[in-house]
C-alpha cells in the first residue's frame, strides 16, 4: 500500500477527543490580550502580525499567508519527560508556552538562480535557524554561530554538520554537497566555488504536483526587539496528583531578569530537560537559559537550592549513591572556553 494511497484515504474528522482531567499544562489558545507589551512599537508590530496570520485555534492548518501555531513545536511538554513519586502519586514535569509561526513556500524546487551565499542563507533558514537563530545568535541554549570562523576551522564546522552531536542531529546524507558548501559559506567563510548555483534542487514527488515547505519551523515567535510575543509565564514546573487529576502546585521555572517586570512573578523560561525526584523530598531540574540548576521541595514547590552551571544544563539529571553518600549529576553543554562540556556532580548532605 503506497503512502499516496494512505494519504488519499485519510480525511479530517469533525471532532477530537479531549480528556476531562488533567487540565492542559500549557496554554492552547491565544488572543490579542495575550500579546506582550514591552514597548509601543513592539506591541504594534506583533498585533499587526497576529491579525495577518491564519489562526483558528488548535489544529489550524498551514497557510501560505502564515499560520500561528500555539503551542508551537517547542511548546507544551517535551522530550525531557517527567518524574514520578510512587509514595505520593505525584508526577513532576515542565511545560513551555512558545508560539510559532509557520511560513510556507510553495514548490521551492522552482526557485530562481542565486549566489552561493544567498543559497546558503536560504538553506540556513530551513535547517539551522530553528536552533541557531535568525541572525546566527543562538537560541534555546544552542551556540551562537557569529564569528564561527574564529572559533573553529571550516573543516571542523563541516564535520560537526555531518556528524552532529548533543542536540544537533547528523546531516550526513541529508544535505547535498552544494547545500553543505552554501551553508558553510554563509555561516563560516567563502568556499572554493562561489559561482551561482543553477536552479537549486530539492526532492520532489511529481505525483503530488505541489510541494510546500515550512521555512520557520521550531522558531519561537518574538517581537522585533527579541522579546517573546506573548505574556509570561514562558516555562512552568508542575506537580500533578495522578490519583485526582489535579495540580498540587505549579510555579514559573526560571526567570528572565531583563524582561521580569518589577513586582511581577518570575517569567519562567523555555526548556526541554526534565526533572528527577528523590526519596529525600527534592525535585531537581535544569534546562533554562540562565544556566541555573535548581532543587525544589517536592510537596510545596518552594525553591530549596540553586547553583549556576558552567554552561547550559540541557539534560535531565540523575542521582546515585557511592559508599552510602548520595549525589546528583547533570551533563553540561560546551562553551567557547570548554567546547566539550562537562559532567557535573553534587553531593546531597
Amino acid at each position: 500500500l503506497s503512502l499516496q494511497t494512505l494519504f488519499r484515504s485519510e480525511q479530517a474528522w469533525p471532532t477530537q477527543p479531549f480528556p476531562l482531567k488533567p487540565r492542559a499544562p500549557a496554554r492552547h489558545t491565544i488572543s490579542e490580550n495575550d500579546l506582550s507589551n514591552f514597548s509601543v512599537a513592539d506591541r504594534d508590530t506583533i498585533v499587526k502580525q497576529f491579525r495577518s496570520f491564519r489562526y483558528e485555534g488548535m489544529f489550524t492548518p498551514p497557510d501560505l499567508k502564515g499560520t500561528l501555531l500555539f503551542p508551537g513545536t517547542g511548546g507544551g511538554t517535551s522530550w525531557g519527560g517527567g518524574a514520578f513519586d510512587s509514595s505520593t502519586q505525584l508526577l513532576y514535569f515542565r511545560s513551555t508556552n512558545a508560539p510559532e509561526i509557520h511560513t510556507m513556500i510553495r514548490n521551492p524546487k522552482a526557485l530562481a538562480d542565486m549566489t552561493l551565499v544567498d543559497y546558503g542563507l536560504q538553506q540556513y533558514n530551513i535547517y539551522c535557524a530553528a536552533c541557531h537563530g535568525k541572525n546566527k545568535e543562538g537560541i534555546g541554549g544552542n551556540p551562537s554561530l557569529i564569528n564561527l570562523d574564529k572559533k573553529m576551522s571550516r573543516g571542523s564546522a563541516l564535520d560537526k554538520i555531518k556528524k552532529g552531536g548533543g542536540k544537533m542531529q547528523s546531516y550526513n546524507g541529508v544535505l547535498t554537497e552544494d547545500q553543505l558548501d552554501a551553508i558553510l559559506t554563509y555561516v563560516h567563510s567563502v568556499g572554493k566555488n562561489s559561482k551561482k548555483i543553477i536552479k537549486p534542487q530539492i526532492v520532489f514527488d511529481e505525483q503530488l504536483h505541489d510541494l510546500y515547505l515550512n521555512t520557520t519551523a521550531y522558531v519561537t515567535w518574538k517581537d522585533p526587539s527579541g522579546n517573546s510575543a506573548i505574556t509570561p509565564p514562558w516555562g512552568t514546573l508542575h506537580a500533578l496528583d495522578l490519583a485526582t487529576g489535579e495540580y498540587v502546585w505549579e510555579i514559573p521555572l526560571g526567570n528572565d531578569e531583563k524582561r521580569n517586570l518589577k513586582g511581577a512573578p518570575e517569567t519562567g523560561l523555555e526548556g526541554n530537560a526534565g526533572p528527577i525526584v528523590t526519596a529525600g523530598g527534592l525535585v531537581f531540574i535544569a534546562g533554562t537559559k540562565d544556566n541555573l540548576f535548581r532543587a525544589y521541595e517536592k510537596s510545596t514547590g518552594k525553591k530549596f537550592w540553586e547553583t549556576t552551571l558552567q554552561g547550559f544544563g540541557n539534560a535531565t539529571p540523575c542521582t546515585y549513591t557511592v559508599n552510602g553518600k548520595q549525589y546528583v549529576a547533570i551533563s553540561v553543554g560546551g562553551t567557547v572556553e570548554n567546547p566539550s562540556g562537562a559532567i557535573v556532580s553534587f553531593s546531597i548532605d
